[in-house]
């Protein structure tokens, strides 16, 4: 097999009706239903449940379908929601913190800032010569 590395991913289509399909961009690699499957595992507290922002995805009802050799689709994955909540590990209070979110063009960009991301601002199309950024002050 072909030694695995950090940009290898997955990439998914999610469907309204809850079905999920994967796939490994990289023609190296494959996903299998017990690669998949196993994803479900990883660093969990619960083997069935998977705490995300949103809600709790339950997965003891999915079914994982190689439906042809190199994609996988899951069937049966319930989104239970809850309410937005936000999950401390380990912490104690030091004092307060801000965090800002600048959204902008390079040309409002902050001298001492952290670049989170470029071309990922507008929920539009950009034009010819256009670029965009977002930075996270802390």
């Amino acid at each position: 097999t072909t030694p695995g590395s950090g940009s290898d991913c997955l990439a998914a289509e999610l469907y309204p009706d809850g079905a999920a399909r994967f796939w490994a961009p990289n023609e190296k690699r494959r996903a299998t239903p017990m690669s998949i499957s196993a994803h479900t595992l990883y660093e969990k507290s619960h083997p069935h449940c998977f705490g995300l922002p949103g809600g709790v995805l339950k997965t003891k009802q999915s079914t994982f379908t190689a439906i042809s050799p190199s994609v996988v689709e899951v069937l049966g994955t319930e989104l239970a929601r809850v309410a937005p909540a936000v999950k401390l590990e380990g912490a104690r209070m030091l004092g307060p913190q801000s965090v800002k979110l600048e959204l902008g063009s390079h040309q409002e960009s902050s001298q001492d800032g952290f670049v989170y991301g470029i071309n990922g601002v507008e929920d539009r199309p950009l034009g010819d010569g256009e670029e965009e950024l977002g930075i996270v002050i802390i």
